[in-house]
């Protein structure tokens, strides 16, 4: 999550994590979420999912309630997001990251050549 709020290019991020997509909506960067079911259809492999956590409905009914946190001024500001968004994101890399950075990397450009 970290790693996407301080990308420039357009990547996406997959999770059966409900705070994922509340905080993505939150940030009007709704989006950038993509749930299980999404991707496999994309590869042509869809199929019923076991688990609404991994199902677009999941990620949209909780992307729409981040958005309306955001609105109604619940939640964290922006900049108070990014700025422990960067500091998650530099403690990670610096305890584990630089050893899976070519993984991160990889799978990021699987994604995005799924779009």
């Amino acid at each position: 999550m970290a790693f996407l709020v301080h990308q420039n290019d357009d990547y996406r991020i997959s999770s059966g994590d409900a705070i994922v997509h509340k905080v993505l909506g939150n940030l009007n960067l709704g989006d950038q979420g993509i749930s299980l079911e999404e991707i496999l259809g994309t590869c042509g492999l869809g199929r019923k999912i076991d688990g609404f956590q991994y199902t677009k409905a999941f990620r949209e009914q909780l992307t729409r309630l981040g958005a309306t946190d955001m609105v109604q001024g619940r939640g964290r500001k922006r900049k108070q997001l990014q700025t422990e968004a960067k500091s998650i994101w530099s403690d990670f890399m610096g305890k584990i990251g630089l050893r899976l950075r070519p993984l991160l990397q990889g799978l990021a450009a699987c994604v995005l050549e799924l779009q």
